[in-house]
């Protein structure tokens, strides 16, 4: 799932392509996605981004032309009144693969949702684009309300907003939970809590509140300029004690100085990549992992921690990106789907179970013959444990009793269907008897044989 380097990274690519080039038109939406569509028909109008936590803002701002506006007498002199421009802002969350584009208006994405046209010729497109259709837009909305300040732009608001809720219940749970908790701890994702949690020595199974209740209240300074971030790695000695709220920020902003990620293009996707080279712990070799209370990967090193999941079960290491070559021989990044995982993968012992499960009842529906079943006794006798010679006799009249009560209903079923077809071809034939033709007319000769009956009838 992105997180917030990502969106911020995502509204300065927006911010770049935009500069200088005009949109004209209504905002086309895909009809497969849900979302509303956005009413907007300008003539002439600039697109801008800002982001927050893992919120991102797209501003429309219309452009009018001298033409467009409409001109007021004053005193027999006309005077053109510039009215203020026309705003809209679309509020959008990424969901799981959420991410903006730029192409042709001829190449564009295949799950490209929501598209915005330049006014130029040859037509570009600026384009939405979410495979996994998990990513949301509003028209018009705010910032969420229950969302925090961001780690990366408002890290006091952040660090008191944190220090000053220890006590709500968010922070009895484990600490790499708690990271992910956006009401405190916006912009922060899977990939970011296993970086902070390994560069600060904090176990991630430790409580939350025991973790951040050491902390001082006022903060070392911290630079949120982006002039000057520092895109290395920062080496934490094992034995230092690390400010862990401190890193959710710096952390988050060495991502941006980096200027890619996990989920944002290379020119090459492989694990040699520069994002894969500054990751210290997510999907490194030599890390464990575990799936926490909520079903999701977390990746560390070392002691887990008291408060370690009982059924969390480990997931095997796969590559970030796969040498998968296509048939130009380029390589191509394999979408990445760790975090969508919701649920365990079920183990051995329990598809068994499952499958013996769905055998035996199977076996139940279907109708056994009375020889199979004769058969099946004695198998089943066979394999008893070694009882009593009285209690194995015993068993055996109950058997042989219960499969004479089988034949005899079955036989009386049978007899009773029987009886059933002769009474029908007798009343077929008391029918036939009754509609024969009086004397003069035709003669009828009924010429019976055992059970069955045939007439013939001559004029």
């Amino acid at each position: 799932m992105p997180e917030g380097p990502e969106l911020h990274l995502s509204s300065q690519f927006i911010n770049s392509i935009c500069k200088g080039r005009i949109f004209a038109g209504k905002v086309r939406r895909n009809p497969i996605h849900k979302c509303a569509d956005v009413v907007w028909d300008a003539a002439a109008y600039t697109i801008s981004a800002v982001s927050r936590g893992k919120e991102l803002k797209v501003f429309l701002q219309s452009l009018k032309s001298e033409k467009d506006i409409k001109p007021k007498i004053e005193n027999g002199v006309a005077v053109r009144e510039k009215d203020s421009p026309e705003k809209l802002e679309i509020l959008f969350k990424f969901g799981m693969s959420g991410k903006f584009e730029f192409t042709s208006s001829n190449q564009m994405p295949k799950h490209a949702h929501l598209s915005f046209y330049t006014k130029t010729e040859p037509s570009m497109v600026l384009s939405f684009v979410d495979y996994r259709r998990f990513g949301r837009w509003e028209v018009g909305a705010d910032w969420t309300s229950d969302r925090g300040p961001c780690v990366l732009f408002e890290y006091p608001q952040f660090r008191s907003n944190v220090l000053k809720n220890l006590s709500n219940s968010a922070f009895n749970k484990p600490v790499c939970e708690t990271l992910l908790n956006q009401k405190y701890f916006n912009g922060i994702g899977n990939y970011l809590r296993a970086e902070i949690c390994f560069r600060s020595g904090v176990r991630p199974f430790e409580q939350a509140r025991s973790v951040f209740a050491a902390l001082p209240d006022v903060p070392e300074d911290v630079k949120v300029k982006m002039e000057g971030v520092v895109s290395q790695p920062v080496k934490v000695k094992a034995e230092a004690e690390v400010d862990i709220l401190q890193l959710c920020n710096t952390i988050a902003l060495e991502v941006v100085g980096l200027g890619t990620s996990l989920y944002l293009p290379e020119d090459e996707y492989s694990e040699v990549s520069k994002f894969s080279q500054w990751l210290q712990c997510y999907y490194k070799p030599g890390m464990k992992n575990i799936t926490d209370h909520n079903k999701r990967t977390m990746w560390f090193h070392g002691d887990a921690g008291p408060m370690l999941p009982k059924e969390g079960g480990s997931r095997k290491r796969h590559g970030l990106y796969d040498k998968k070559l296509t048939k130009n021989g380029q390589k191509v990044k394999q979408e990445e789907t760790q975090e969508e995982e919701e649920s365990e993968t079920t183990t051995t012992k329990s598809r068994t179970k499952k499958v013996t499960k769905t055998k035996q009842s199977s076996k139940k529906e279907q109708p056994t013959s009375p020889a199979k079943t004769r058969r099946m006794t004695r198998k089943a006798i066979e394999t008893l444990p070694d009882k009593p010679a009285s209690a194995k006799k015993a068993t055996k009249r109950k058997t042989a009793k219960r499969v004479d009560d089988d034949l005899v209903t079955s036989s009386e079923d049978a007899h009773t269907n029987s009886k059933k077809k002769l009474s029908a071809v007798k009343g077929r034939a008391k029918k036939a008897k009754g509609a024969i033709p009086e004397e003069g007319n035709a003669e009828a000769t009924v010429i019976r044989k055992g059970r069955k009956t045939a007439t013939r009838a001559s004029v």
